[in-house]
């Protein structure tokens, strides 16, 4: 499990605590995961992310599934869009009521991440 740990950039303990409390990994780690088990890759995603929405119906619940869709965290999902991360944290807890900026728009678009568009 050390050894585990050390490829994904995590400590034993916190292995044995995404074990015994049933705790997702961040993204980052199921990216390294993926790579260094390729099995992993083919899991659904609900599999390895316990709060992944698997019938998003929700403006926040699309918002989550496409980041998590991506492995990525808040921080990286913001930063590929353009957007403060507050924004994104803002739209996945369903409290934004703020219209996406232009850069924001336009980079959503181009990357197909139309779901942050919407309007709560």
């Amino acid at each position: 499990m050390k050894e585990l740990g050390q490829k994904v950039g995590v400590d034993e303990a916190t292995i044995i605590h995404w074990e015994k409390v049933h705790h997702s990994p961040p993204p980052s780690c199921v990216r390294g995961l993926k790579t260094i088990f390729p099995e992993v890759a083919r899991l659904p995603l609900s599999a390895i992310y316990s709060d992944f929405p698997l019938n998003p119906k929700t403006l926040a619940e699309q918002v989550k599934h496409d980041r998590l869709s991506l492995d990525m965290n808040q921080i990286e999902y913001a930063d590929r869009l353009g957007l403060c991360v507050d924004t994104i944290r803002d739209r996945e807890s369903g409290r934004s009521l703020k219209p996406l900026p232009e850069k924001g728009k336009e980079r959503a678009k181009t990357e197909g991440l139309t779901n942050v568009l919407h309007q709560p």
